[in-house]
């Protein structure tokens, strides 16, 4: 017991019966060391180094949790008004506008967890792009093509030892692309941990490594992990592990039929583990660490997702930006907050004797939870790889059918356009004839496409180069999927989208920057009225006109980071 009061004493937010875990955990540590240390009389202070680190982590732990707690409180409080004091006696349309939005007068209706998502996935893949590129051509044609990836990896492998012989000896490219990556990789887990993850850094880091599951799985067992078995850093990867087969078996399993890792197997140290569970899946260890860059990139070209290291990093960035406007949204424990706030609706009509709201809110329940699960990515997570993999044959022959009427179809944008615009207090006619004049210019300037960056508009042209849509699987590797993305380029059709997008995003930002000298009171009721339904009011607006704007071929615009400073 004396070693449970010292403990209590020096970590004082940590339960006795996680005190009494840390001390069974170090049991094991023990045992392990003194399998692998022959000079048993520093055996004691090599014990007393690791248990001082387990408790650290442990208390890390725990105030990982209160924050997740505190954050997931704050994200339900602040839903539950927005939904009460829009949707009076139509609650279930304030859990639609939550994560879809809905094009309804109200403070807030359109700023959704999807819009936030989409806007931060545009930021972050944009600027990415933006960074690259300005590096010059000759690096973004290099990343893009794959055939830079290993001296890439190598570079982002080292970045924090450029005094290393190999780090030195790599070609300047290398190292200007990966500073780009870790700027980005940085921005994402930073605004990740202030939303509610505990995301470290490691120095010998890529990018998030990706699984296959269905050609792991073609794969079998035996043969996967004889190629894994030899690319490890064992040391690094299960320290404390003496049955190698039951670990990487248990790996196998997890990926190929997503069953849980014993806790035995868990790494510990690196990540936190959590209750909330979307941080607490952002934060968690890597499994397998891999020897160098060399290892890593040959068990990516043989079982990850993607066919480039562009779009491995690339949908590792969309991918945190959605996961993170969720948790900005919805707290880190996004699926959680969402039933509690449904349960809470659905006992607020059941004790008020309102049993017609009761069933209406019953008979959306499907809907709004399959709404959640698009937003929060279940949907794309294939419980059976193989007929994952069949039904993502059939939508991309389904696609093919319809190929043809695509770009027809999107003829109507000029309508879409000119209505939003009229409805944010600017002429229907008037307004497509600027749209047209604009799209003329295509994709736009340079200065154009950096300040469309700032906006969160980003290409569907160079979507398809460095990641892969998030609807239902359907980009990763493969004949399919770039057939395509060759098809809507060569039809024109990524030209068009990309070109209103820019257009689009550039008139509105333009709009508002020439509207920055109007105090709040004297804006049209039309700009008050959209301006309102993305939270923005009075108080917001005032402060925000007070921001530097950015400028480009001669004109003014307003972007976050303008509204930032």
């Amino acid at each position: 017991m004396d070693c449970i009061d010292s403990l209590k004493a020096r970590f004082h937010d940590l339960t006795e019966d996680e005190i009494l875990q840390i001390m069974e955990e170090v049991k094991i540590e023990r045992n392990a060391i003194e399998d692998k240390m022959l000079d048993l009389d520093s055996l004691g202070d090599e014990l007393l180094s690791r248990i001082d680190k387990k408790t650290k982590y442990e208390d890390i732990q725990q105030r990982c949790r209160v924050r997740a707690e505190t954050l997931g409180f704050q994200a339900r409080v602040k839903a539950l008004d927005f939904i009460t004091s829009n949707f009076k006696g139509k609650e279930w349309e304030g859990l639609e506008a939550l994560l879809g939005g809905v094009n309804k007068v109200g403070n807030g209706n359109r700023f959704s967890v999807d819009a936030l998502q989409k806007s931060k996935m545009g930021f972050y893949l944009g600027g990415f792009t933006q960074d690259l590129k300005a590096l010059g051509n000759e690096h973004f044609k290099l990343l893009k093509s794959g055939k830079f990836d290993r001296e890439v990896a190598k570079a982002l492998w080292l970045f924090d030892n450029p005094n290393h012989p190999d780090f030195k000896a790599l070609p300047q490219q290398a190292k200007d692309i990966a500073q780009v990556v870790r700027k980005w990789q940085g921005k994402a887990r930073s605004d990740a941990n202030l939303a509610g993850a505990w995301i470290g850094e490691r120095s010998d880091y890529i990018t998030r490594q990706t699984h296959d599951a269905s050609r792991i799985k073609a794969a079998g067992y035996r043969e996967w992990a004889a190629d894994v078995d030899a690319k490890l850093d064992w040391q690094r990867t299960a320290p404390n592990v003496r049955d190698r087969d039951a670990f990487l078996r248990a790996v196998f399993d997890n990926i190929t039929e997503d069953k849980p890792i014993p806790t035995e197997f868990r790494p510990a140290g690196e990540g936190v583990d959590f209750n909330p569970k979307l941080a607490e899946q952002m934060s968690e260890s890597r499994v397998l660490v891999f020897k160098d860059s060399d290892a890593w990139m040959d068990y990516n070209s043989l079982y990850g997702y993607d066919d480039t290291l562009m779009k491995t990093i690339g949908n590792q960035l969309g991918l945190r930006a959605r996961q993170t406007a969720l948790m900005e949204k919805l707290g880190p424990d996004a699926s959680r907050n969402f039933n509690e706030l449904y349960n809470t609706l659905q006992t607020a009509y059941q004790r008020a004797g309102n049993m017609a709201a009761s069933k209406k809110l019953e008979a959306k329940k499907d809907w709004l939870f399959n709404l959640l699960h698009e937003v929060d990515g279940t949907v794309d997570i294939p419980r059976n790889p193989t007929l994952a993999s069949i039904a993502r044959g059939v939508r991309l022959l389904n696609n093919w059918t319809m190929l043809g009427g695509s770009v027809i179809s999107s003829f109507v944008d000029i309508g879409t356009m000119g209505s939003e615009f009229s409805y944010q207090g600017k002429s229907f006619l008037g307004t497509m004839a600027r749209g047209i004049t604009e799209i003329l210019h295509g994709r736009g300037s340079a200065e154009q496409q950096r300040i469309a960056s700032q906006l969160g508009v980003f290409f569907d042209c160079m979507l398809g180069e460095i990641a892969n849509r998030y609807s239902s699987g359907d980009g990763g590797r493969g004949l399919g999927s770039l057939i395509n993305q060759k098809f809507f380029q060569l039809n024109g059709l990524s030209w068009w989208t990309d070109s209103w997008r820019r257009t689009v995003g550039l008139m509105m930002s333009h709009d508002l920057a020439q509207e920055k000298g109007i105090h709040w009171n004297n804006l049209s009721p039309e700009r008050q009225r959209v301006l309102k339904q993305y939270g923005i009011e009075q108080p917001e607006w005032e402060l925000i006109r007070q921001g530097k704007m950015s400028a480009a071929d001669g004109r003014d615009y307003l972007t976050p980071e303008a509204a930032s400073t």
